[in-house]
């Protein structure tokens, strides 16, 4: 499913959080937007977030490549915040 709705950092987050509800089975409410992808409160194994970015890319329609996060966030770990502010950065380009 394509994402159709604003380019907002807040709005890319609730669909990025959809996304990781959906996968995982969790409550949105309880997936907070500062957790790490990996090894914080979202439990995805590495397979797991190789489905999810092949989902983010798919609902942007737009290739979102590790590289891209750690030129903006050097040496963190992606959180769907900051996962967020390259999807928004790059859809800007």
């Amino acid at each position: 499913m394509k994402y159709q709705g604003d380019v907002s950092q807040a709005a890319i987050e609730t669909e990025l959080v959809a996304i990781v509800s959906r996968l995982l089975a969790l409550e949105p409410a309880k997936i907070p937007v500062s957790s790490a992808l990996q090894g914080g409160d979202i439990p995805f194994d590495s397979l797991g977030i190789a489905e999810f970015m092949m989902e983010v890319e798919e609902a942007f329609d737009m290739e979102v490549s590790e590289t891209a996060h750690a030129e903006m966030f050097p040496g963190r770990p992606p959180t769907i915040a900051s996962l967020a502010e390259v999807i928004v950065a790059l859809k800007k380009k």
